[in-house]
């Protein structure tokens, strides 16, 4: 469960009144991007080391302290600045699960080809955004929401099984942008999958509602294009989506059977 340190605000208190203003620092965390190309991996050369166990801005902040720093790769448990930026082809890289890294948007990747710099620009998160996002979710810890740092999803898991109208009313009543999860990725797809495997949780309800044919659109009534079908799906009787028993693919439901379900919030 996440959580923002207390010193936190004592440090924010401190950059306002004696260095820059908290426009200031909004507008230079926003100069930090995630590039996701480049999760669950760190350098190991050795330059910054700062504190670990800091918040996300407090790291971009400390690699902004040390002026030469332009990029850091972020865990709960590490902080890691550079003065260089880095690519896929960056010989140093190894694997670190659940770290992801951030860099100066102005700051080029070394080793790095056209179709790499492309690929960047493509990939690239802001902090700030990722940020607020964690606020929001520590503001919703007393409802049961945490955040998961690998794939960045701030999320209530429901033990209570209900039906799927049932589950929608439940996120909504927690807060106005909480959902069911809207699988739409390999991401998403794959917290899915731990979660149910984690906390063996059986199927659960996935977002999603038939519009005619085998077509279905998300609660914003935009249509879905990604999904992860077992097979025979998706049939023809079911208006909504569950994840199955065993495979843990998707499939069709008629939504009144009660699951156990995620609440994601967006």
């Amino acid at each position: 469960m996440f959580m923002f340190p207390e010193s936190f605000a004592f440090l924010l208190v401190l950059i306002f009144t004696a260095k820059i203003s908290a426009t200031g620092i909004s507008l230079i965390i926003s100069k930090y991007k995630r590039v996701k190309y480049l999760d669950d991996k760190v350098s190991f050369d050795q330059e910054f080391l700062f504190s670990p166990k800091h918040s996300l801005v407090e790291c971009v902040l400390q690699c902004v302290d040390a002026k030469s720093c332009v990029s850091v790769f972020y865990s709960p448990l590490l902080c890691k600045g550079y003065s260089t930026a880095f690519s896929q082809s960056s010989a140093s890289l190894i694997q670190m699960p659940g770290t992801r890294y951030f860099v100066h948007d102005q700051s080029p990747p070394t080793n790095a080809g056209t179709s790499t710099q492309g690929s960047l620009q493509n990939n690239l998160t802001d902090v700030a955004t990722v940020s607020s996002m964690l606020g929001s979710c520590s503001s919703l810890n007393p409802l049961g929401y945490t955040w998961d740092f690998v794939y960045g999803i701030c999320y209530h898991l429901h033990v209570s099984k209900l039906n799927v109208l049932n589950a929608k009313a439940k996120c909504q009543t927690e807060h106005g942008n909480s959902r069911l999860l809207l699988v739409d990725s390999d991401d998403t797809y794959n917290f899915a999958v731990k979660i149910i495997d984690t906390y063996h949780t059986g199927p659960i309800y996935l977002q999603g509602t038939r519009s005619g044919g085998s077509n279905f659109v998300d609660d914003n009534g935009q249509l879905m294009t990604y999904f992860k079908w077992d097979v025979g799906e998706p049939d023809s009787s079911g208006d909504y989506l569950r994840s199955d028993t065993d495979t843990r693919l998707q499939e069709t439901s008629s939504g009144s059977s009660s699951f156990k379900f995620i609440c994601r919030l967006y």
